[in-house]
């Protein structure tokens, strides 16, 4: 991966939930995963970035339906 003309090491992460995030939840994830990738990886935090969907339960299927049904 190449990040700002640099082959240095970068990251890029997703996170996806049902209807668990939000602007301040998102925060409290983005601390604590970029703190975990720098240690463990050693990767700035300015070289990765992590996007986030809050997805609706009828948008997640799993088992042959979706977690609308599942969570009812």
């Amino acid at each position: 991966m190449s990040w700002g003309g640099s082959n240095a090491p970068a990251a890029q992460a997703s996170l996806m939930s049902i209807g668990c995030l939000g602007t301040e939840e998102n925060k409290k994830h983005s601390k604590c995963i970029f703190e975990l990738i720098s240690k463990e990886l050693n990767i700035p935090p300015d070289r990765m970035y992590i996007t986030y969907t809050n997805a609706p339960s009828s948008a997640v299927g799993y088992n042959g339906t979706t977690f609308h049904d599942i969570l009812g």
